[in-house]
């Protein structure tokens, strides 16, 4: 019995020692690694330099202070640095941890102010209002649209690839060599078209071609083509023999034919001018913006309608009249992203103002589409722009999905 008492007695002490540890644990943060000691409103990069309990450097450098005055609800420091948890420092930045989802760094005026802002509640801690912790909910949104995000990139890279195929098709079959040859005919090349005037007097002669009066060699000049008046219904048509017929049917075939291969001309010629044009312009490092090129895109809000032609022109529409906000300048975008914006200069000039101007930024997208219009400054306008031209690259899901969220 006395050694049944004795076991009991140190499976006792055991007990307590094993709880006496786990206690010690639990309240040193060893079990529960997301509950880190540091003051109220502090992040976990900057808890180091709030780890003296003894005193307290401004981050700015400006003071130290005792460390029991951090968070006392009065600012020491002029960076508000020392009450990272209360109001008291009107330039103050208060941590939201909001575990789950995003960190937040708030102004310190919005401590306690009666307004929830972090979804962790923290901002709020001294019971006046009621929050709810939906730190979860949001984090499972926003991971869900991360998710979205990634397939509309990737998406938009397939279309990019098509595009870049496209464009290098397009591109080598529209290479100019050589202009057309100009048009060469010749009337007397037509069988039969040599027409004579010395061959008829002057009352035979077709007269719907050449009126010639006799005038001496000092004052001659070239034939020229002479419209008669219609003649009233009383006067006769002279009839031309079967011969002059076939002439001035010949002639009119001919002439016909230099009007349809001149017109063919003036057309290739064109067609060639724009084709030279397109061909100078950068249409990306790998002609994927080729697609882009002669199209237009329309935006409209409550009073406008804009007009995006990319490598052309931007308008603004408004009751029926059109204002230009600039013609295409070039690509704008910084050192390694180029082609993420568009300069398009020499608008309409505004009243007492300089010439209107658009700067269009352009994102990635699975479809061409302009999203906003603006005017952030007078006469200064900027657009967004999406296109899978922009989507470069695959992304990655794991990337976008954050690996631990801040303590």
């Amino acid at each position: 019995m006395a050694m049944f008492s004795v076991s009991f007695v140190k499976l006792s002490c055991s007990f307590y020692k094993y709880n006496a540890i786990f206690l010690f644990f639990v309240v040193t943060g060893s079990v529960l690694p997301q509950q880190v000691s540091r003051p109220r409103g502090v992040s976990l990069t900057n808890k180091p330099f709030y780890e003296n309990k003894v005193t307290f450097t401004c981050l700015d450098g400006s003071l130290k202070i005792p460390f029991s005055q951090v968070n006392d609800d009065y600012c020491d420091c002029k960076d508000g640095t020392d009450e990272p948890g209360t109001a008291a420092c009107t330039n103050g930045q208060f941590h939201c941890t909001n575990a789950g989802h995003k960190p937040l760094y708030l102004p310190s005026s919005r401590v306690n102010d009666g307004i929830c802002d972090c979804c962790d509640t923290s901002d709020e801690y001294d019971g006046k209002v009621t929050c709810d912790n939906n730190c979860k909910e949001l984090g499972r949104e926003a991971k869900a649209k991360k998710i979205e995000e990634m397939q509309a990139f990737n998406e938009g890279y397939r279309i990019r690839q098509d595009y870049v195929a496209e464009g290098k098709q397009l591109r080598d079959e529209n290479q100019v060599d050589e202009p057309p040859p100009p048009i060469d005919i010749d009337v007397e090349d037509v069988e039969g078209g040599d027409i004579n005037p010395d061959d008829y007097p002057d009352d035979d002669y077709p007269d719907s071609y050449i009126d010639e009066e006799d005038e001496d060699e000092d004052d001659y000049s070239p034939p020229r083509r002479v419209h008669r008046h219609k003649k009233d219904d009383d006067d006769e048509m002279p009839e031309y023999d079967e011969e002059t017929k076939v002439l001035i049917e010949i002639a009119d075939k001919a002439r016909e034919e230099f009007r349809v291969e001149d017109a063919r001309y003036n057309k290739i010629n064109t067609e060639i001018t724009d084709l030279e044009k397109v061909l100078s312009l950068d249409l990306g490092g790998d002609n994927e913006f080729y697609f882009l090129e002669g199209k237009c895109f329309e935006y409209h809000d409550k009073e406008y309608t804009y007009k995006f032609c990319p490598f052309e022109k931007v308008s603004q529409k408004k009751s029926g009249k059109e204002t230009s906000l600039g013609k295409w300048k070039g690509w704008e975008g910084p050192e390694g992203n180029k082609y993420s914006k568009m300069k398009y200069d020499g608008g309409e000039r505004c009243w007492n103002g300089p010439d209107r101007s658009t700067l269009v930024n352009l994102r990635c997208g699975i479809d061409n589409v302009v999203i906003t219009a603006f005017e952030p400054n007078r006469c200064e306008y900027e657009m967004e722009f999406k296109t899978p031209a922009l989507c470069n690259q695959i992304i990655d899901p794991e990337a976008l999905i954050d690996k631990h969220d801040e303590l």
